[in-house]
C-alpha cells in the first residue's frame, strides 16, 4: 500500500470526481483510477461505487477513508520528527567534529543529547 495511493483516495473523496481530483493531483485519470483499484484489491472490497449516476464511498470506503486519513497523518508526523531529529543531530555534531578535529583524540558515543 503506497501512501501516495492513499493521499490521491482521500483527495478523490473529497469531490468523488475522477477528472476533478486527476487534475488536482497532476495525475491521469486511468493512473488515478488504477491507483484506486490496486487499494480495492488489497482491501478485498469496493471503495467507490456507482449508485444512480454519481459516485459514492461504499461502507468499507468510508471506515478506509478515516482509516486513511490517520496513516497519512501518522505517516507526515513520523518524516517531520525523523528530520527534525537528524537536523538536531547534524546542528550539534558539526561544533563537535571541528571541536575535535583541534583537540586530542576521544571516544564518544556520536549522539548529541536533543
Amino acid at each position: 500500500m503506497e501512501t501516495e495511493h492513499l493521499r490521491e483516495y482521500i483527495t478523490l473523496s473529497q469531490s468523488l470526481n475522477y477528472a476533478k481530483a486527476a487534475e488536482a493531483l497532476f495525475v491521469s485519470q486511468p493512473a488515478l483510477r488504477s491507483h484506486v483499484k490496486a487499494l480495492e484489491d488489497e482491501v478485498g472490497s469496493p471503495l467507490i461505487v456507482k449508485r444512480d449516476g454519481r459516485l459514492e464511498l461504499s461502507m468499507a470506503g468510508r471506515l478506509f477513508l478515516k482509516l486513511a486519513r490517520d496513516i497519512v497523518s501518522l505517516s507526515d508526523d513520523a518524516l517531520a520528527s525523523c528530520k527534525r531529529f537528524a537536523f538536531r543531530r547534524r546542528a550539534c555534531l558539526l561544533p563537535r567534529a571541528r571541536r575535535e578535529l583541534h583537540d586530542a583524540p576521544r571516544q564518544h558515543d556520536g549522539l548529541c543529547p536533543v
